[in-house]
């Protein structure tokens, strides 16, 4: 099953003319709904044990995806899964025809300790979100629920709910390419970072930067302090320190030091590797279709 929380109406006839044997269902929602509550209301209507989110433009890899679902289902202390992830730019190099391929580092890694304090300061200090993990249906549920009552701003929702994650259980890592991720120029993301002042990196200067993280610490606090059983205010100079590590390798684009993550990498520029040959059959699809890119 296959649930899709905003898609064009135009999109449905087709995919189910080309995909016959898919079911797909269509959830409708009143006008004003935000996008965490839409991924909520999904959430609450899916029957799935397990469940995965993706961008439309991304691409799953499947025997990465299964291994997550192994680990969950070997380990009832996982809240969610990953593993390494691919992340390519098609660039043009002065002609259609003519066509870059740029690999793009993009970070993961787990979170293990049995302290949920402890997992969540490391996931804030070292941040690789949690979004596109494999995750148990009731802890992702549960982060986006307690993420929508405190933000629906686009940049801060990913943080609360990605910590509240790392809260509710460990996250795995494993070794294997499970999911790849494409950069283009129109894509939302390119765009709000160009023109938006409520998206990084403009995001420090915005008028309500002050606002918005306040609502991002006071809802992790009392979070941790439900689970702790102290006051929520105990946890603020904790999460202020741990937030200006996120924040400076949100800025300055710092990547901590992983061997794991290098290693995967190598492969990944590595011709011949399973790694790059999975890639460049991903690529090799989105070049196809050149309005994607």
């Amino acid at each position: 099953d296959v649930a899709v929380a905003g898609v064009q109406a135009c999109a449905l006839p087709i995919c189910a003319a080309r995909y016959p044997r898919l079911r797909i269902k269509v959830d409708l929602y009143p006008h004003g709904t935000s996008f965490i509550g839409k991924l909520a209301r999904t959430l609450q209507r899916v029957p799935s044990r397990f469940v995965m989110l993706q961008a439309q433009d991304d691409f799953p890899v499947p025997g990465g995806v299964e291994a997550c679902v192994g680990e969950l289902e070997r380990n009832p202390q996982y809240a969610a899964a990953r593993g390494r992830i691919g992340r390519f730019f098609l660039g043009h190099d002065g002609s259609p025809a003519a066509v870059n391929l740029t690999l793009i580092p993009h970070a993961m890694r787990a979170y293990l300790a049995d302290d949920p304090v402890e997992r969540v300061v490391d996931h804030l200090k070292n941040y690789a979100s949690t979004l596109y993990s494999v995750h148990r249906r009731e802890s992702l549920l549960g982060a986006f629920e307690q993420t929508a009552a405190a933000t629906q701003h686009v940049i801060f929702f990913q943080y609360p709910s990605s910590a509240l994650t790392v809260l509710s259980g460990k996250v795995w890592c494993g070794e294997e390419l499970y999911y790849v991720r494409q950069n283009h120029r129109e894509s939302w993301g390119a765009k709000a970072k160009r023109e938006d002042r409520d998206h990084w990196p403009q995001l420090l200067v915005a008028p309500d930067y002050s606002k918005r993280y306040a609502q991002f610490r006071t809802a992790l606090a009392g979070a941790l302090a439900r689970v702790k059983g102290a006051a929520p205010e105990s946890f603020y100079e904790l999460l202020d320190d741990a937030a200006v590590e996120m924040l400076v390798g949100s800025i300055c684009a710092r990547r901590f030091e992983d061997p794991a993550e290098a290693s995967f990498m190598q492969k990944l520029k590595t011709a011949g590797t399973p790694e790059r040959m999975e890639l460049e059959n991903i690529v090799q699809f989105v070049m196809r279709y050149p309005q994607t890119y």
